[in-house]
C-alpha cells in the first residue's frame, strides 16, 4: 500500500487523480505471474515486459486527460475499469501461481534482515522525493499543480508534467502489482485493496506535513493508518467488524484529510 500512495503523489502534485491505479496493479500482478506460468518466461524479462505495460497504460492515461482533455477522475475511472477487464481476462477469473524462486523477490532479506519490499518502499520513495523536491521537474510539477495558468505564463509545459506524473504513477502502480504477485499470486481482484488506502495516506500526508502532497508524510501517514487497524483488529473479537474496519478506518482517514483540502483551495482541489 505504501508503495502505491507514494507514486500517487505525482498526479496528485499537478492536480490530476489517477484512479486507474487499481487496475494497473491488477494487471501487473496478473501478467508478471502468467508470462512466467503459462509461457515459462525468465523472471526477469517477466518483469520488464510487465513495466513496460504499466508504462502504456500511464501513457493511454496521459492521452486520455491531456490529449483528448478528459477530466482526469472520468478518464482514469474509465481506464482502471477498461485494464482490470484486460487482467480478469487474462487471468480467466482464477489465481494465477508463481514459481517459488519469483517469491523471493518479496520474501527475501535485504541488509539488516530487511525485507525486500520495504527496501524498495525505501528506494521509490528517496527518488521520489529527490526528484519531486530537488529538481526542476518536480519543481515544475508543484507549479503545475498550485496555478496551471500561471505555470503557463511563466513559460512551463504545464502538459508535459502532467504526463509525466500520470507515467510515473502507473510505473509505480506496475511494480507494486509485481510484489503482490510475488507476496501470494497473480490475481485479477488485487488492485482494488489498495486504492482507497493510498488516496486517504496522499490527503492525509498533505494535511499533516508541510500542507501539500509529499512523499515523506505520505508513508508515515500510511504506516500509522496501517498500525491503527491492525491494533482494533487484534483489539475486536467480534470477525465481522474485523473485516470491515480497513475500509471504514481508510475511508473516514480520507474524509478527514479531504476537509482541510476542501477548505483551503475550495473546488480547485479537484
Amino acid at each position: 500500500k505504501a508503495i502505491v500512495a507514494v507514486g500517487l503523489v505525482a498526479p496528485l502534485l499537478t492536480n490530476t487523480f489517477d484512479l486507474s491505479i487499481a487496475g494497473v496493479i491488477s494487471l501487473s500482478s496478473v501478467m508478471v505471474s502468467w508470462l512466467q506460468t503459462e509461457y515459462h518466461w525468465n523472471m526477469w524479462a517477466a518483469m520488464a515486459l510487465t513495466l513496460i505495460v504499466s508504462l502504456v497504460c500511464g501513457a493511454v492515461n496521459a492521452l486520455l486527460v491531456v490529449g483528448i482533455r478528459i477530466n482526469s477522475f472520468i478518464a482514469t475511472l474509465a481506464s482502471g475499469a477498461v485494464i482490470t477487464a484486460l487482467a480478469e481476462y487474462t487471468s480467466g477469473g482464477v489465481q494465477v501461481q508463481v514459481p517459488a524462486g519469483f517469491k523471493d523477490v518479496a520474501k527475501s532479506q535485504m541488509f539488516w534482515g530487511i525485507q525486500a519490499k520495504v527496501g524498495y518502499l525505501a528506494v521509490i520513495a528517496f527518488v521520489l522525493w529527490y526528484v519531486l523536491e530537488h529538481t526542476p521537474a518536480g519543481r515544475y510539477m508543484h507549479a503545475t499543480g498550485d496555478g496551471p495558468d500561471a505555470a503557463r505564463l511563466a513559460g512551463v509545459q504545464t502538459k508535459r508534467y502532467i504526463v509525466l506524473s500520470l507515467v510515473i504513477c502507473s510505473f509505480v502502480a506496475g511494480f507494486a502489482g509485481i510484489v503482490s504477485a510475488a507476496q501470494t499470486a497473480g490475481n485479477a481482484t488485487a488492485g482494488g485493496p489498495y486504492l482507497l488506502p493510498a488516496f486517504a495516506a496522499c490527503f492525509l500526508g498533505s494535511t499533516q506535513f508541510l500542507g501539500r502532497f509529499n512523499v515523506w508524510g505520505t508513508v508515515a501517514s500510511i504506516f500509522v493508518l496501517a498500525s491503527l487497524v491492525a491494533g482494533l483488529q487484534r483489539a475486536i473479537e467480534n470477525q465481522g467488524i474485523r473485516r470491515i474496519l480497513d475500509s471504514l478506518f481508510f475511508g473516514l482517514a480520507l474524509i478527514a484529510g479531504l476537509e482541510p483540502c476542501l477548505a483551503d483551495c475550495g473546488s480547485q482541489c479537484f
